[in-house]
């Protein structure tokens, strides 16, 4: 294991919450560069003995109404160029699948809105005190009640509001696992608030899942911070892979990082740094997807981000999460869970998507990020190969509205 860099002042999470402030104005930088390129409908599969995890993340041609099963056998290995860039291996096998449409989701040409409008205050106009024309009685008058808004609450209902819970985290709960079951999978969860305590934990926050493309965090993170210390020196075509590989979640762009810069390194020293007990490598060498993570490690990733990046490259990267498109390099929509229209969150929200399929049958649908009010929320999907992306999807979706509106 790599001998982890010193950690510099710790500033839990208040970092990237102030970032998204500074750069709500410049929120959701494009990714630029066209149209994407046509990507294979089985990123997650890769020919056997590659170096590069070529499919291991992102499966977005399902049929619209899911007339046909899957493929699970063999992994297939995407177009070996990245914007005209030779891919690190050449013995890449053909893809096996033709790459299909899209998945039957909701054309994302319109711009994504903030959903969610503050509530109407309710708080009554102030009222004047009761008064009276008629003369004084000879005896103490009683005191009027006070009609006025802004009285004091008595001492039950001061004690009242103090016992009361901020946030129903049992009413959050609830609808993930009802989310959950319908979709025929599990959803673990971690929220926390802009001070790094939790809201809502999930029982299986500490349980294993594939990283799906959640890995790109991590290198991103490693390639940056090494850069300002001086040890590493990225071109400028490095960090447009690394742009790419968060903001369009281009699998292409992050084969040829982790060959480049030794992936495998580096995500075991940002565990090491970051203190991510279940995060590990994946048992196939080059297989970057299939990295494992918990919940409760991507929610501390995210929490400690801005002590272990210097103001400048921690801007970057938030930028670029802040920027992701609307649809990946592989035309998959990455418009559900945080970023979904139905979630409410308000921009900017600075998230990384995630999905593969069909590693032991099942398939992963991720999304975590970090809200505008700095809010962390990770929810790590999986589910069944049997359930199609749609559900997998609304699923996220019912989940990411009950932690925004919920937390």
């Amino acid at each position: 294991m790599a001998q982890a860099r010193p950690p510099s002042v710790r500033v839990p999470l208040r970092g990237l919450p102030a970032v998204l402030a500074a750069l709500a104005v410049t929120a959701g930088c494009a990714a630029g560069g066209g149209a994407d390129p046509a990507r294979p409908a089985d990123p997650m599969a890769a020919a056997a003995g590659t170096t590069s995890s070529l499919g291991t993340t992102d499966d977005p041609t399902e049929p619209s109404a899911d007339a046909a099963p899957e493929t699970t056998a063999g992994r297939q290995v995407p177009d070996t160029t990245v914007d005209g860039l030779p891919e690190a291996r050449a013995d890449a096998a053909p893809p096996t699948t033709s790459s299909g449409p899209p998945p039957d989701q909701v054309p994302d040409t319109a711009r994504r809105t903030a959903g969610g409008e503050p509530p109407p205050d309710t708080t009554a106009d102030a009222a004047p005190a009761a008064t009276s024309d008629a003369p004084p009685s000879d005896g103490p008058a009683e005191a009027a009640p006070q009609t006025t808004a802004g009285q004091p609450p008595s001492d039950d209902t001061a004690e009242a509001a103090a016992t009361s819970p901020a946030v129903d985290s049992a009413a959050v709960l609830a609808t993930l696992d009802a989310a959950a079951s319908i979709a025929d999978g599990t959803i673990a969860a971690v929220v926390l608030d802009d001070t790094g305590e939790e809201l809502v934990v999930t029982p299986d926050a500490d349980e294993p899942r594939y990283t799906a493309s959640l890995v790109k965090l991590l290198v991103v993170q490693q390639l940056l911070a090494r850069d300002a210390d001086g040890e590493i020196s990225l071109s400028a075509n490095d960090r447009d892979l690394m742009r790419r590989a968060l903001t369009v979640s281009d699998d292409r762009a992050m084969s040829l990082l982790w060959d480049r810069w030794g992936g495998a390194e580096l995500v075991t020293t940002a565990a090491a740094q970051f203190g991510l007990t279940g995060t590990r490598l994946p048992s196939e060498p080059g297989q970057w997807g299939e990295a494992v993570t918990t919940a409760r490690d991507q929610a501390t990733f995210l929490t400690d981000l801005g002590s272990q990046l210097e103001p400048q490259q921690l801007a970057t990267m938030t930028s670029w999460l802040q920027g992701a498109t609307d649809r990946a390099a592989d035309g998959f929509a990455q418009d559900f869970g945080l970023l979904s229209r139905t979630a409410g969150a308000a921009d900017p929200v600075a998230a990384k998507q995630g999905w593969m399929c069909c590693v032991d049958s099942r398939r992963q649908l991720h999304s975590v990020g970090v809200l505008a009010d700095g809010r962390v929320a990770v929810l790590l999907g999986d589910f069944p190969t049997g359930t199609s992306w749609s559900e997998a999807r609304a699923a996220l979706d019912s989940v990411a509205q009950a932690v925004v509106a919920g937390t």
